[in-house]
């Protein structure tokens, strides 16, 4: 195959046209709007690529695939840029444009990079949801799991925060329930509340009767 003619694009693509009859969506290829294969355009200059290059259908396929990876990492650095995540949320994020070979590979490249650290990302979060937010520790180890982190990876970041759960307890009672710890039916609520937040009944009654030793416990 000889490339005719290289269009310049928007979204830092070309798009290439040959001088023989060619079909990328045959071969499963990016195209542009025009239905030319559409690779990166500093990929493109990088490999000079231009007119009078002759390629096969395999150096067609590796150049694609190369182009397509570091569309997609330089995507992975922008989310990164905007906010850190774990290698397992990158990918998703990546997967709404990217096929998920082409979304590994640029995740795990950023995993390589330095740029992702599930581990370190899993004990920042962890502090902030059980120290700041007043999530129990087991709700945590839960969180971080729908944030992609591996579960062993999770409960070692949990486990390495010191928490007393009554006196967390104690200090959202004081922020958002404090006015809601006198009737029998508000109490049953707060309750309710506070166990959705992943804290054992024990603690929460623990924590009931000191911050009022009148509160009166509903049975369960």
């Amino acid at each position: 195959m000889t490339v005719a003619l290289i269009h310049k694009r928007r979204k830092n693509l070309v798009g290439i046209e040959f001088c023989e009859e060619f079909s990328p969506v045959q071969l499963g290829l990016k195209t542009d709007a025009a239905g030319l294969w559409a690779i990166d355009f500093k990929y493109c200059c990088e490999i000079g690529l231009k007119s009078g290059c002759v390629l096969d259908q395999e150096q067609i396929i590796q150049i694609s695939q190369e182009s397509e990876f570091r569309r997609a990492y330089s995507r992975a650095l922008w989310y990164l840029e905007h906010g850190d995540c774990s290698k397992k949320q990158l990918e998703e994020k990546l997967q709404r444009s990217f096929d998920a070979q082409t979304s590994l590979r640029a995740a795990q490249k950023a995993v390589d990079s330095g740029f992702v650290d599930d581990e370190k990302y899993a004990r920042r979060l962890a502090e902030s949801l059980i120290n700041g937010k007043k999530v129990a520790p087991k709700k945590a180890v839960y969180m971080l799991c729908m944030k992609g982190i591996d579960r062993d990876v999770a409960k070692a970041a949990v486990e390495g925060i010191e928490v007393d759960e009554v006196h967390n307890i104690l200090l959202l009672i004081e922020a958002k329930y404090k006015n809601r710890v006198q009737k029998p039916d508000d109490i049953q609520k707060t309750v309710v509340a506070l166990a959705r937040r992943g804290f054992s009944f024990g603690d929460i009654r623990a924590a009931l009767s000191e911050y009022n030793s009148d509160i009166e416990m509903y049975e369960d």
